[in-house]
């Protein structure tokens, strides 16, 4: 449900990964950002300071809306992450109205790790929860240089599960779109952004209004059986 989840993508080369927003508080000394090979990934993120300082903290919260049923049900919360110099890592769930109008926050705290280590926690979520945005924090410095490295996070309705990988389409898979069946031609992966680019076997028989709704599942369309020269009916 959450954009951006594998910090793959920087397209301004800041250091920091697209669909994140840095966030610090409290004496943190110099910040910075930076990317580098992921847990079973190309890029991860790193946010690092050079004096954290205690109770202090740096990390990044999401940009963008997860949108979802939320309200009333279990919803998990999964990261992978590793550090040094901190205490623990902090990570937080804020909830909103369908409106976008802020309801209330959810957070937990772990040890930090020192090698890369994947993590969960579950909350309920608020009556009238409807989209939500996370943030996750390197926590609790002693004065010194503090750095946590992040990868691979999920928000998902019930249990945690295994990191999804963004959506993908395989050869001979048949999408509807429009009232066309369209058959994919060549395996194909979402980006980080949700964007997916997919190469068809089959021509459209007509325009397709942009930001028309992709059917994946069980797509259908209508056809017209040809008219059968010499066909008989017998009615008892």
């Amino acid at each position: 449900l959450l954009g951006y989840a594998g910090r793959e993508l920087d397209g301004n080369s800041d250091g920091l990964a697209d669909g994140w927003v840095l966030q610090t508080s409290g004496s943190v000394g110099t910040v910075t950002t930076g990317r580098g090979v992921g847990n079973n990934s190309a890029n991860m993120q790193q946010i690092a300071s050079t004096a954290l300082g205690i109770g202090a903290s740096i990390g990044a919260r999401s940009t963008t809306f997860a949108d979802g049923a939320f309200a009333g049900k279990l919803v998990s919360y999964s990261y992978d992450a590793y550090g040094s110099g901190a205490t623990s890592v902090l990570l937080e769930v804020i909830w909103y109205d369908a409106a976008s109008v802020f309801i209330s926050l959810d957070a937990a705290s772990a040890a930090m790790p020192g090698s890369w280590t994947r993590r969960s926690v579950s909350f309920t979520a608020p009556a009238g929860a409807a989209k939500a945005k996370v943030g996750l924090y390197v926590i609790g410095g002693s004065g010194a240089a503090a750095y946590g490295n992040f990868d691979n996070v999920q928000l998902e309705i019930g249990a945690a599960t295994a990191y999804a990988q963004p959506a993908t389409l395989l050869a001979g898979d048949m999408i509807g779109c429009s009232g066309h069946l369209l058959q994919v031609a060549s395996d194909c992966q979402a980006t980080e952004a949700g964007a997916m680019t997919v190469p068809l076997v089959n021509r459209v028989r007509s325009t397709i209004a942009t930001s028309t709704a992709v059917t994946w599942y069980r797509p259908t369309a209508q056809f017209i059986m040809p008219a059968m020269a010499g066909a008989t009916m017998q009615v008892p």
